[in-house]
């Protein structure tokens, strides 16, 4: 016996209930609107005020996707007035935590797409239905298992749209014989990134234009100072600390930043600092080590969570960095680790928009970077000198002394990040661009939304010509 989707009907938005989000959690710093927010919200609620927008996750970890969808989550919420739920594949984690906190409802959903044909046929039926029950009016997948399910199933759930987000690399595109259908049933595309946006256009030869909406960051306030990190980190207010934000997984590049940071290391002297004798850092240290070791003169920060660790590690153990690197995981006050830093760096062989090079322009740091197509657009023109080539230890450790040698040039080009950011990557140029995008989705007469779209692909523009700001 066939399984059975539930048959597509016309939605009926203006018939639905309003669900009303409850959560005793004090509220965010999120939540704060600016004057901005209410000058858009007065024009966009036009469209989305009381609409169910149901945001699809291929995790309930917490990565860099997932931040941006609950990112867009809680802007839509908050200055859209649209009613918002995250459903996210497999066990709660530490992005289903930041729902709780934020007061947006979420869900586990179950989906083995990795079993055979059957049972992932069956799965998808399944969740198909429960995306009917809970009436959407638009569908915002996020990632390639999201993008494919919604883009399958979403005529049959009663939503007015929908729309394949491309929010990584895009290297595993083209895996799945359903990806080219899923992709051209949905009426909008979107991209993270420009050169994104041109695999997707020839991978697929889409007929529909590709809406490049880069991310947006914002940054909470720190939950612990600059001193108070640096005393759990072990290391004096004088001393180089750079930090990179990055999960660690085989996607990334950690080794070359450590390998840099063995240069590094050598060059500025391995001998703790005169005079220096820092508190033990919390959670860093072997518990019979007696007494504590010297304040180091460079910190090397590894922030992220830790997917496959095991090289990165035992590349600190071979080179003898383990007094000059910290592994912290996941962290939660990552503003509060940015204000200890006193630079960013950042090694990948791709990239889409990193967040991690985000979030660190963001809080003012100047970043050294490998090139890649990702963090080449994110710098844009005045970051290109602080760009080295991929896996190029030396470069990179050449650029990191230049910077540490130089405050005067960490605060200019730290200062020129943070305006980069706050003028074409803040969160509320991606949520103000986003909820344009997905009005236009429910009422088809509306203007066309304020961001670049990527033509055929003959008409490409090149790199340099794609660094054009977002408007307003």
């Amino acid at each position: 016996m066939r399984p059975r989707l539930p048959s597509p009907r016309s939605p009926s938005p203006h018939s639905r209930p309003r669900m009303k989000t409850m959560s005793s959690e004090p509220r965010s710093p999120w939540s704060t609107r600016s004057a901005t927010g209410r000058a858009t919200s007065a024009r966009s609620r036009r469209g989305l005020a009381g609409r169910r927008v149901l945001v699809l996750l291929e995790s309930l970890e917490l990565g860099g996707a997932e931040r941006q969808a609950l990112l867009l989550a809680r802007y839509l919420q908050e200055y859209e007035d649209s009613v918002v739920e995250v459903w996210g594949w497999g066990p709660p984690g530490r992005a289903a935590d930041l729902c709780h906190r934020l007061g947006l409802p979420w869900r586990s959903y179950r989906l083995r797409w990795h079993a055979g044909r059957w049972q992932r046929l069956m799965d998808i039926v399944a969740l198909a239905r429960q995306l009917a029950r809970w009436r959407p009016d638009l569908l915002l997948p996020y990632c390639r298992v999201p993008n494919i399910v919604a883009g399958l199933v979403w005529r049959w759930t009663g939503a007015a749209g929908c729309i394949w987000n491309q929010r990584d690399t895009g290297l595993d595109l083209g895996a799945s014989r359903l990806e080219p259908w899923a992709v051209r049933s949905v009426p909008a595309v979107v991209a993270n990134s420009t050169h994104a946006a041109q695999r997707l256009a020839a991978l697929f030869r889409l007929r529909q234009p590709i809406h490049v909406v880069p991310n947006g960051v914002r940054l909470d306030p720190p939950a612990a100072s600059r001193s108070e990190w640096r005393r759990r980190l072990g290391i004096d207010q004088r001393g180089l600390v750079a930090v990179m934000v990055a999960n660690i997984h085989r996607a990334k590049d950690h080794a070359t930043p450590l390998r840099a940071w063995h240069r590094v290391v050598r060059r500025l002297g391995s001998q703790g600092q005169e005079g220096s004798a820092a508190a033990e850092p919390e959670g860093f240290a072997a518990p019979d080590r007696q007494p504590p070791a010297p304040s180091p003169k460079a910190l090397l920060v590894l922030a992220g969570r830790l997917d496959e660790p095991t090289g990165p590690m035992g590349l600190v153990r071979e080179l003898g960095l383990q007094e000059h690197v910290r592994f912290l995981g996941a962290v939660d006050d990552v503003s509060g680790l940015l204000s200890a830093a006193d630079l960013g760096v950042f090694a990948s062989l791709a990239e889409g928009c990193p967040n991690g090079i985000l979030e660190c322009m963001a809080a003012g740091l100047p970043v050294v970077a490998t090139v890649c197509p990702g963090t080449t657009e994110v710098l844009g023109p005045a970051g290109q000198g602080m760009l080295v080539p991929p896996q190029d230890d030396a470069a990179l450790a050449d650029r990191l002394l230049l910077l540490a040698h130089n405050p005067t040039l960490r605060r200019t080009v730290g200062e020129a990040n943070r305006r980069r950011v706050q003028t074409e990557y803040a969160w509320e140029i991606m949520g103000r661009t986003m909820a344009t995008l997905l009005a236009g989705l429910l009422d088809h007469s509306a203007a066309p939304p304020p961001h670049r779209t990527v033509p055929a692909p003959h008409a490409w523009p090149s790199l340099a010509q794609s660094q054009a700001p977002l408007e307003p």
